[in-house]
């Protein structure tokens, strides 16, 4: 084991830490190995934690009978950044068999990205984009394995979101990273058409309970995974779920699986929701948080169209939020290519800043990572916060502007 630390301000040598490190050794069948230390006279658990308290640290393991795949960090034992070359048939390895759920979480997670890097990478040197079978696998493996709890499967079979593949990235095109977390998601919605859905059908409900909130979660996980086919059957089962639910999870959830899909199902379900709910202030902030994070061509129109809708105001720090702050997170509209959402915003901010600067404050710092965007949209993201800066601002929203500008 080897730790180190950056150098701070007034500390240009970090001493080592003391890191408890939980581990685990699974072997070929999948079990885990007692762990028995070097000078230890009987096995152990099956997992230990270790005290790392050096700046390198050797510990050995005694009587292993085969070469075990290593399960680190179990139960996220240290807030560390953990760095370990494990090879992906390792990683889909512990995604179906590693009995610690953090660590079966993070080896998905880091297999994701590990894929979306090299998918970039493929898109933007002109290659043809495929998706590797063991990582479909590794997904079907999760699908079929029903004495998972629900909620767990669900988190297990989610993605990293567009704005932390963004962070991954030296410099940042926001449309490639749409397009191949988007390619990743439909392949895996048509090659587990079967077992996306078998988990939707399994994890029905006929009434309401708080104890099914995992099942809730699965269903309507695999619900938008399958309204990803030029299916109808999807889009139809969608459109009778939010008509007919009896809560607000699968409301939405038939909501989520339709948002991005620009036909009647999506509009019927829409309208709705909003008559239904129009008067539940809180509520409201989720269907004017859909509208802004969709996907179809017009969602830009239909942002702008929502300024005006009975329930929003601009005035009121929560609305603002759900829809501006929705839309910036947008990374195939707010980064749109000709800088209309970079423009659009930019009128929001300042339009914000005369009622409330404390929450156009916050609403502005969707253009903290300007630096880290493609030239293009550098320039423009730049161009908008000049056209700030040269504004009449408030303190708080200046010195972000200032700053970003530095």
């Amino acid at each position: 084991m080897r730790q180190s630390c950056p150098a701070t301000p007034g500390q240009a040598g970090k001493q080592p830490f003391h890191i408890p490190l939980a581990l685990g050794l699974v072997g070929h069948d999948g079990q885990d190995l007692a762990l028995t230390l070097a000078g230890e006279s009987s096995p152990g658990a099956t997992t230990r934690v270790l005290d790392v308290k050096a700046a390198e640290q050797t510990f050995v393991f005694v009587d292993v009978p085969s070469e075990p795949v290593p399960s680190l960090l179990r139960g996220f034992s240290a807030p560390v950044e953990l760095v370990f070359d494990w090879s992906d048939e390792a990683l889909t390895f512990l995604m179906a068999h590693d009995s610690d759920s953090f660590a079966r979480w993070e080896a998905g997670q880091t297999f994701a990205r590990r894929l979306f890097l090299t998918l970039i990478e493929d898109e933007a040197q002109g290659r043809e984009l495929t998706l590797p079978q063991g990582f479909v696998a590794a997904f079907r493996a999760i699908l079929k394995d029903h004495a998972a709890d629900p909620a767990f499967k669900s988190l297990m079979l989610s993605l990293p979101g567009e704005a932390e593949i963004l962070e991954m990235v030296a410099v940042a095109d926001p449309a490639r990273i749409h397009r191949v977390r988007d390619f990743v998601l439909a392949q895996l919605a048509l090659q587990l058409r079967a077992e996306w859905r078998e988990a939707y059908e399994m994890n029905l409900t006929r009434e309401y309970r708080p104890q099914d909130a995992g099942r809730r979660a699965l269903k309507n996980h695999a619900l938008a995974m399958l309204c990803r086919l030029a299916d109808v059957w999807p889009l139809e089962t969608a459109r009778d779920q939010c008509m007919k639910a009896d809560n607000m999870t699968d409301q939405l959830g038939a909501l989520l699986a339709l948002r991005d899909h620009d036909g009647e199902e999506r509009t019927d379900c829409l309208d709705a929701f909003s008559e239904r709910w129009e008067r539940d202030a809180l509520v409201m902030d989720k269907y004017f948080s859909l509208l802004a994070s969709s996907q179809i061509p017009c969602t830009l129109d239909h942002v702008n169209s929502a300024l005006s809708h009975p329930a929003f105001s601009l005035k009121n720090p929560n609305k603002a939020r759900a829809l501006l702050g929705a839309f910036a997170r947008n990374m195939l509209h707010f980064h749109a290519a000709d800088g209309s959402g970079y423009r659009f915003l930019a009128e929001q901010v300042l339009a914000l800043d005369a009622i409330n600067p404390q929450v156009a404050s916050r609403v502005v710092q969707a253009f903290n990572r300007w630096k880290k965007l493609e030239p293009g949209r550098q320039a423009l993201m730049k161009a908008e916060l000049e056209r700030l800066a040269a504004a009449e601002l408030s303190r708080d929203v200046f010195e972000i502007v200032s700053k970003n500008l530095e």
